[in-house]
């Protein structure tokens, strides 16, 4: 397979760096949670779904992660799917720590508009973001943050859910 450019290539994204992370094992919590791909195993195991989903769970297996455990001890609650509108998705959980916490992954700048970080912040990721970019690479955000108001969390109720993706 060649992409638009002609360089031979197998198809399959990777993640290999970070840009602003303090805590790779976080980060790749983060990318396994808020992630709509899913693992089977029948002696060998696939991971099945888009492929910027498959990569980010690739990242967290490769860590050592174990999808299965993890969502045993973090039972998802909630989700909104991707979708190329609002480019990020996102997945409610309950935490260990007797939190419910939101996770989301999507563009880099989709994410900034949700964040509580400053504007001067906000262009210094700007400027790393598009840095990355014009090399080549596709930039994958990831944020979180504790939910303070669980009642929202009702499944079927995008609308709502969408109403805590803020204060990242």
């Amino acid at each position: 397979v060649t992409d638009k450019t002609g360089t031979l290539t197998t198809g399959q994204m990777e993640i290999i760096q970070f840009i602003k992370t303090k805590d790779k094992d976080r980060a790749a919590l983060i990318l396994a949670l808020a992630n709509e791909a899913f693992v089977e195993d029948g002696g060998e195991m696939q991971i099945r779904g888009e492929e910027t989903d498959r990569a980010k769970m690739r990242f967290f297996l490769k860590r050592g992660g174990n999808i299965w455990e993890t969502l045993r001890k973090y039972k998802r609650l909630a989700s909104i799917p991707f979708d190329q509108k609002g480019k990020y998705m996102a997945s409610f959980h309950s935490m260990d720590d007797n939190t419910t916490r939101v996770f989301v992954t999507g563009a880099p700048e989709a994410l900034l508009e949700f964040s509580s970080i400053s504007n001067q912040q906000k262009e210094r990721f700007i400027e790393e973001i598009d840095k990355f970019a014009s090399g080549g690479f596709r930039l994958i955000g990831i944020a979180e943050r504790v939910v303070a108001n669980t009642t929202t969390l009702k499944k079927s109720d995008t609308q709502e859910l969408k109403k805590e993706i803020r204060d990242l």
